[in-house]
């Protein structure tokens, strides 16, 4: 895949699948990756941003399904991020997302303003201001 993408593969320290099967699952487990320095993370997820890739582009297997590169969250962030989501997309909140660990939301484009949600309390007030 770094090779698909145009990155080193020598950034990546450590990969291995996470996960566990469920007997009814198709989804192959997630590939959990460790990488070398902050500049490689970078890189990763620069490209990760321009690019979408496909199973096929990787795998020459026919397969259109996407390929995501995210970043491994804690659970407590992770579950955050999915209330995040189901709270502020039905209120017309358009860029939520996760980066440096960190959960960020932004009405729209023309919005300057960008938030920090940190928990539940943060989530609340922002659901109450707008």
């Amino acid at each position: 895949m770094a090779q698909k993408l145009n990155l080193d593969p020598n950034d990546i320290e450590e990969a291995q699948r996470v996960d566990q099967e469920k007997p009814d699952d198709t989804k192959p487990k997630n590939v959990l990756v460790t990488l070398r320095s902050k500049s490689a993370r970078s890189s990763w997820m620069l490209v990760n941003k321009e690019n979408k890739i496909t199973n096929n582009e990787v795998y020459d297997n026919g397969s259109e399904k996407r390929i995501y590169i995210n970043e491994d969250l804690p659970k407590y962030k992770r579950q955050l991020l999915w209330m995040v989501r189901n709270q502020l997309e039905p209120k017309g909140f358009q860029y939520i997302w996760a980066q440096n660990g960190k959960i960020l939301v932004k009405k729209n484009s023309d919005e300057k303003k960008i938030y920090n949600i940190r928990s539940e309390v943060d989530l609340k007030k922002i659901d109450e201001c707008k």
